[in-house]
């Protein structure tokens, strides 16, 4: 069995039985590079990035454990090596040469990477790296990634002004007192009644509050926003966030429980509704 790439992209794998098998040079002879390749030459000067930096950008809905500067395709043409670094893995390639299989398609010998042009912008990258496959989308990127990760900041610090400009103590009959610090730290007592349907048994009733959520469009006017509640674990792990959607009132502030079934990945959806609400006065 051999893995194969057509003239249109599509990869896979078919017998031998139905290819005349020969060398990569035997393959390419005649379809080499010329001396100056217009993309290739860009690939070595060009950020690519995974391809859902592009799906944030366009959204403006960062997930700042994803969207990292340091996740993207770095060739070093001088070096003959290109590292690829995503949030699953870190990989270094190393060449000799770059050949042509296809139109779209270079192959970096002796290497098994393979790089498909998709679209002008859109390429992919089919690799083999300690024993696995890999087959990997990446985007044209332009933009400055720092700089886009500041904005995100600045704007969750906005929202945590706004927050804590209500008042710095939440108090509410049924669920305690919450204390709020002005760097976004919290501590929440008398919480008993959540434990441990909403708030893990282990919660310390320590740790931050975020503003990481966004609001599905259809439910944005009903709200004025999400907060997740991060709460210190007394085991050596890490809790997930216990997710809220609030509308603030007169006095103070209504928290709807969010679970986690009503989240898609960063984005609160449409079914955020839920039986629990906290009412909570400011102070």
């Amino acid at each position: 069995w051999y893995r194969v790439l057509t003239a249109e992209g599509v990869q896979g794998y078919t017998f031998d039985e139905y290819l005349a098998v020969g060398t990569l040079a035997d393959i390419t002879r005649g379809e080499g590079l010329a001396e100056s390749d217009e993309f290739l030459d860009g690939f070595f000067s060009t950020n690519y990035r995974p391809d859902y930096y592009r799906d944030m950008v366009k959204t403006g809905r960062y997930d700042l454990d994803r969207f990292l500067p340091e996740y993207g395709i770095f060739p070093n043409r001088a070096d003959g090596r290109i590292t690829i670094v995503n949030e699953d893995h870190t990989a270094t390639i190393e060449f000799d040469s770059v050949s042509r299989p296809t139109r779209d398609s270079y192959a970096f010998e002796p290497s098994t990477l393979i790089l498909t042009r998709v679209t002008q912008t859109w390429i992919n990258l089919l690799y083999t790296d300690g024993g696995t496959a890999y087959s990997e989308d990446y985007v044209y990127f332009p933009d400055d990634v720092e700089m886009l990760i500041i904005r995100e900041l600045e704007r969750r610090e906005k929202l945590l002004e706004d927050f804590l400009a209500h008042g710095r103590v939440l108090e509410s009959t049924a669920y305690g007192t919450i204390e709020l610090a002005e760097n976004g730290a919290f501590r929440w007592s008398g919480y008993e009644l959540l434990v441990p349907d909403i708030v893990a048994p282990r919660a310390t009733g320590t740790g931050t509050i975020e503003f990481r959520l966004y609001i599905e469009e259809s439910i944005r006017d009903r709200y004025d926003g999400a907060v997740v509640f991060q709460f210190d674990s007394n085991a050596d792990d890490s809790l997930e966030g216990v997710s809220f959607v609030f509308t603030y009132g007169n006095d103070g502030v209504r928290l709807t429980y969010v679970p986690s079934e009503a989240l898609d990945e960063n984005l609160v959806s449409g079914e955020a509704v839920s039986s629990v609400i906290l009412f909570f006065t400011f102070h």
